[in-house]
């Protein structure tokens, strides 16, 4: 009775995660983004409310601000065009 319990709720968990999905996929966002929050539910990256943690949060501003210093770092490196 335990198997046939475990496959019926699987098989419920995955219709139910089957109509979020597509609920997303309708709403627009590609499926890149909709694999991303997936992951940042299972990291525990998003509480019980839907909301980002705090440490996602601190995380999140960290690399923005990484990626603005290699992009200032970039632009300021010396461009060489040769002609040939």
């Amino acid at each position: 009775m335990t198997e046939n319990f475990e496959q019926t709720t699987e098989k419920n968990l995955t219709q139910a995660l089957k109509m979020v999905l597509l609920a997303y996929r309708k709403l627009g966002f590609e499926d890149t983004h909709i694999l991303g929050k997936a992951n940042l539910c299972l990291q525990g990256f998003v509480n019980d409310d839907g909301e980002f943690t705090e440490e996602y949060v601190a995380l999140a501003r960290q690399a923005i601000e990484e990626r603005k210093r290699a992009q200032e770092y970039e632009s300021n490196l010396p461009k060489i065009i040769t002609k040939w």
